[in-house]
């Protein structure tokens, strides 16, 4: 019986060496890993996501990955509000691919679009004044014009000339009052006047003296034709007869 136990240990002994030497044999074959080369075979957008494939340069095994929906937006702006001098505008941001879309204030540009309203002009001792007034604010801005100085007079003649004296003009500034005093050279040119200096007849002319009213200078003698005779109605002194006239 005991014979029969240690034949049985040592079947049991060999068998186990047996497979030992097997399962040493079968361990000479070497274990392959697999050394993956990525690549994106489809690109990741804002609106649908991409793919990565991995293929073994040695075996040519291969898999792929979801790539991750992108953030990266293909943003095209458009101004929906222009701004102004002191409001703000807006511009929108629309994604050309998966169509979001976000807003930005666009900072009022500070820029007044000034155009000219009204001129006081300047004078001789007063500056003046240019005011613009922006066309889209009530922003105003005046530029000052210097006084220049230059009188602008009022005339008056203060004595009339005649044919033998000088006259005189006076000019005062209507700005600051100065006035201006100047001579107007004499006419030479008589005044003409009249005066009977013969009575006419009915038979014999007469005279008339032309002379200046001014310088009393005798310009001409005229003549005054005779009146001739202002006949009354016929009246018969002898009547006429047979015999007579």
């Amino acid at each position: 019986m005991r014979s029969k136990t240690v034949l049985t240990a040592l079947l049991a002994a060999a068998l186990c060496l047996g497979l030992a030497a097997c399962s040493e044999k079968q361990n000479t074959t070497p274990v392959h890993t697999h050394e993956y080369i990525s690549k994106v075979t489809k690109d990741a957008t804002c609106a649908e996501p991409g793919e990565m494939t991995y293929r073994c340069y040695g075996c040519g095994d291969t898999y792929t990955e979801e790539i991750p929906v992108s953030e990266n937006h293909q943003y095209k702006k458009t101004t929906t509000k222009e701004p102004t001098c002191k409001e703000p505008g807006e511009a929108t941001y629309t994604c050309e691919v998966c169509g979001k879309s976000y807003t930005e204030e666009i900072a009022a540009t500070g820029n007044h679009m000034f155009e000219l309203k009204e001129t006081k002009p300047a004078n001789c001792t007063n500056d003046g004044e240019m005011i613009y007034k922006c066309r889209t604010c009530d922003e105003e801005m005046t530029t000052v014009i210097k006084a220049n100085g230059q009188h602008e007079y009022e005339e008056k003649v203060t004595k009339e000339p005649t044919c033998v004296a000088a006259g005189e003009k006076t000019k005062t500034c209507k700005w600051c009052g100065a006035v201006v005093k100047e001579t107007i050279k004499k006419t030479g040119k008589h005044t003409e006047a009249s005066r009977v200096t013969k009575e006419a007849t009915g038979e014999a002319a007469g005279t008339r003296t032309v002379y200046c009213s001014v310088c009393n200078a005798t310009i001409r003698t005229e003549t005054i034709a005779a009146l001739g005779h202002d006949w009354g109605e016929w009246y018969v002194w002898v009547k006429p007869t047979a015999s007579q006239e």
